[in-house]
């Protein structure tokens, strides 16, 4: 039996077939949404630049470098760059095994030392200040709890959205974070002073909803 090798149309239907694949593989919603996202980025350079692009005769090695090029005259960070790279990466190999298209090496860039901001001691301590309880809003309240929150955990910002009132453990002194990067449960070490505050900020919490 003679198997018929399928040829891609277009970039688009390709990311398609390769975001069902993901989905089949069980990867995160928030992978498949950079994946997506990413590609969606490369996809529309592809049809501003060329005319009646065809996956297996025209995606080569010069044809993302182009598009590396073009974001680096933009101005795009190379961290950034990087992260669109990865995950491009990801989809043209895909296409690499389906043999959708033509082998090549896909590496990232050399990132320049761009140095990291950091916030100053008087910025830090502004920022764990507590606001006057008298005169702040509850979200201007609401905020720095979040910011202790941040301080005292480690977490990340997707992880604390999807931390519940049943995952404070008060009593054994643990926070349970069940939405992690690696899906695993953390469990955290509950402080005596972010205990304080997510006390007091149920009780304000509460008040407010009754």
């Amino acid at each position: 039996m003679i198997e018929i090798q399928k040829e891609l149309k277009n970039l688009e239907e390709g990311k398609e077939e390769f975001l069902i694949d993901c989905k089949i593989r069980n990867l995160s919603a928030g992978t498949i949404k950079n994946y997506d996202e990413c590609f969606g980025y490369f996809i529309a350079y592809i049809n501003k630049n060329f005319t009646n692009f065809k996956p297996k005769q025209d995606m080569k090695k010069q044809t993302l470098d182009g598009y590396i090029n073009e974001m680096k005259i933009k101005g795009i960070k190379d961290s950034t760059i990087n992260i669109r790279i990865r995950a491009i990466r990801c989809v043209l190999y895909y296409f690499m095994r389906n043999e959708y298209i033509d082998n090549f090496k896909i590496s990232q860039i050399k990132e320049n030392d761009e140095g990291i901001e950091l916030y100053t001691d008087k910025e830090i301590e502004k920022l764990l200040k507590k606001p006057n309880m008298k005169k702040c809003s509850f979200a201007e309240y609401r905020t720095w709890v979040i910011v202790n929150f941040f301080i005292a955990t480690g977490v990340r910002s997707r992880s604390l959205r999807y931390v519940k009132i049943q995952d404070l453990d008060f009593d054994n002194e643990l926070i349970y974070i069940r939405i992690t990067k690696n899906r695993k449960l953390v469990i955290v070490p509950m402080g005596k002073a972010i205990k304080k505050i997510l006390l007091e900020y149920l009780r304000i919490r509460k008040r407010r909803t009754r």
